[in-house]
């Protein structure tokens, strides 16, 4: 994945993160805000809740939902480093 290649890291933005962009915008959720504050508090499900001022319940269904629609499992770290740096490529894109 070269990085300056605008194109191929749009198209591994949206491969990876595609479907749950596509959901937000569909049902005005919250999933990818939720992948977001997910790495941000390196996975603690505590610290992530608190941060989105959720009940755990309920960002344990929200990452059940993300699993489910995007099926994947957020349990595999292959999975993780995928998503994380998708977010991160989304992030920087933005900024340009």
């Amino acid at each position: 994945l070269s990085l300056f290649d605008q194109e191929k890291l749009l198209a591994f933005t949206d491969q990876t993160l595609g479907v749950l962009t596509e959901y937000d915008a569909r049902q005005n959720a919250d999933l990818i805000k939720t992948l977001e504050a997910f790495f941000t508090c390196h996975g603690n499900l505590s610290q992530t809740s608190e941060m989105l001022i959720v009940h755990r319940n309920t960002l344990l269904y929200r990452i059940n939902r993300i699993n489910d629609i995007a099926e994947i499992d957020l349990n595999r770290p292959e999975t993780r480093l995928a998503l994380h740096l998708a977010l991160t490529i989304r992030r920087l894109l933005a900024l340009n």
